[in-house]
């Protein structure tokens, strides 16, 4: 019988699956960590009869082993190790996701997203008693108890948690800071806080899975009348043109001529790449110029992280002409909303942060009129269980 027959385990509640095959699915242990392939329908049986604490010893009566069924406890140990399921009241921490130094580095080096966070921090965390959910090396919990909060809790799931650790003790605050090796997700904290401040954004902010963690933060850690920070975050865009913008154009063409020069037929591998727009994460942001921004800069999702109103999977938004010309590529950015006062904002008009932006390459130049602008089509898609923005159509109004 395996050592883990007799511990007390339970599903991980922040769990995302998504049916990737006939018979197997994807699956992420928290909305942050990376996706996990081939699980069966054996082993989502088995981890639905752990939603309450329990035991495997307990469960395994009800799971009874054929020639065909791969057996219990192997299924068990694959949820452990893959952190589906979680030990009560010894809970793991994941290693793989943001648990590299060098994830990190960029964002504590990223002087406007710091500093705008320690603007709202100072303003709010004096007095208050606080949590940051994923705190990574450490810096905002830091800031945290600097400015005078009471107590603050610091939930950190990946191995990045040793150097917040480190930085906690190095700066005298091991004492007020508790730090917590969990997901949000599989723990309850002390006590409900005050303020509850994250910053769970990629490059494209929905795709570390923020409305499902904050949505579950917001009705357990935080006590009524409590604060998140940030409170919300606007997702904007702009079309943009110009040589530099039309990359996704300049490939389609160079793989029709590369197909004449060398006698081969790439129709397949065009058509492919004229099917729509294609996201590539620009991170080091080159600007564009004031000429080469086409339409003027709209919101395309808010989202208040206060409430529980949904996001609104579909929308199509009409895009002002600022410039007449030939758009190549659609940039998206967002703006973070820390509190009433305080934006950070990643815009390409912005101090640069290290999140960039996406930028949409288009596969064929689409026509600005000065008159009557491009429409916009987009939908927030589920994509190896992470949800992310995607751009489905760009065109003349």
């Amino acid at each position: 019988m395996s050592q883990s027959s007799s511990l007390t385990l339970q599903a991980s509640r922040g769990a995302v699956f998504q049916l990737a095959s006939q018979d197997r699915f994807l699956s992420l242990a928290t909305p942050s960590s990376r996706p996990i392939f081939g699980i069966t329908p054996r082993h989502l049986a088995v981890l639905a009869s752990f939603v309450d604490p329990t035991t495997a010893q307990d469960v395994q009566p009800l799971f009874p082993e054929t020639a065909e069924t791969s057996p219990f406890i192997e299924v068990v140990e694959d949820l452990l190790a893959w952190n589906l399921l979680v030990v009560v009241d010894a809970l793991r921490g994941h290693t793989g996701g943001f648990g590299h130094i060098e994830s990190h580095l960029p964002m504590v080096a990223d002087q406007p997203r710091v500093r705008g966070y320690k603007t709202a921090i100072d303003v709010h965390a004096p007095g208050a008693k606080v949590a940051e959910l994923g705190c990574g090396t450490g810096i905002l919990s830091l800031l945290a108890a600097a400015a005078g909060a009471r107590s603050v809790f610091a939930v950190e799931e990946s191995d990045i948690a040793e150097i917040a650790s480190e930085v906690f003790r190095a700066n005298d605050m091991n004492r007020r800071i508790q730090l917590i090796r969990a997901n949000s997700f599989d723990v309850t904290p002390p006590e409900p806080v005050d303020l509850l401040i994250h910053e769970i954004f990629g490059v494209d902010p929905f795709e570390e899975g923020v409305l499902a963690s904050i949505t579950d933060a917001r009705r357990r850690w935080i006590k009524p009348g409590g604060r998140l920070l940030p409170m919300g975050f606007t997702v904007r865009g702009c079309a943009v043109g110009g040589p530099h913008w039309s990359v996704g154009h300049r490939q389609v063409e160079h793989i029709t001529a590369m197909a004449t020069e060398f006698g081969i037929n790439l129709d397949a591998v065009t058509r492919a790449g004229r099917t729509g727009p294609t996201r590539r994460l620009d991170v080091d942001a080159t600007q564009p110029t004031p000429s080469e921004v086409l339409t003027e800069p709209i919101d395309l999702i808010h989202v208040d992280l206060t409430s529980d109103e949904r996001v609104a999977p579909r929308s199509t938004h009409a895009l002002p002409t600022r410039n007449a010309g030939m758009a190549g590529a659609f940039l998206v950015w967002f703006d973070i909303h820390l509190d009433e006062n305080t934006t950070l904002s990643t815009s390409p008009t912005s101090p640069k942060t290290h999140w960039g932006w996406q930028v949409w390459d288009l596969p064929d130049l689409v026509p600005v009129d000065a008159d009557t602008g491009l429409m916009i089509e987009l939908s927030i898609e589920t994509e190896e269980g992470s949800a992310q923005l995607e751009l489905l159509d760009l065109y003349s109004a």
